[in-house]
């Protein structure tokens, strides 16, 4: 198997690295809420269901980590394609298939779970929250991590690490 990555290769990488950096960037941004510092006479008066009320609104960003596992299903499949594409060039004798898929399959498979995760959390409503900079970068990489599946189809027949018989 040749050491060299292929366009398909960089595209599977580069989707990785942004969807890693992207689950620590904001995904929902509560902001601040309208509702100022409450006069502790004020609580008081309203009782304990007030409080507890007040308590619970969301305030400051969350990441992808701050719902783990549920949006870093995105993340999970690009650290195992990112993966297996440097194995493949470190590790040549790596098998060709795993439970009889190929790895070009597996990437596909892959790249259709994180886009279709990233794309739930898209259209999920937040309330107040505002989707942030993380969440739209996930959005493209994931899409990325398909887009280089797809690529890696297109390429010729790759070579797989199975002996010839020569």
């Amino acid at each position: 198997m040749s050491k060299k990555f292929t366009a398909s290769d960089i595209v599977i990488l580069a989707s990785a690295v942004v969807l890693l950096i992207a689950s620590f960037l904001t995904w929902i941004d509560f902001g601040n809420p309208r509702i100022g510092p409450v006069p502790p006479q004020l609580l008081q008066l309203l009782g304990p269901d007030a409080q507890q009320l007040l308590s619970s609104i969301p305030r400051g960003t969350q990441n992808a980590w701050d719902h783990f596992p549920g949006f870093v299903y995105p993340l999970i499949a690009g650290v195992i394609a990112g993966v297996q594409v440097v194995m493949e060039k470190v590790r040549p004798q790596m098998p060709g298939h795993v439970a009889g898929f190929s790895w070009t399959q597996i990437d596909l498979l892959l790249g259709i779970w994180a886009l279709l995760s990233v794309i739930a959390v898209a259209f999920e409503d937040f309330g107040y929250g505002d989707k942030g900079i993380g969440l739209w970068l996930t959005l493209i990489a994931a899409a990325g991590l398909l887009v280089g599946a797809i690529l890696r189809l297109r390429e010729p027949a790759r070579v797989t690490a199975e002996p010839s018989a020569a």
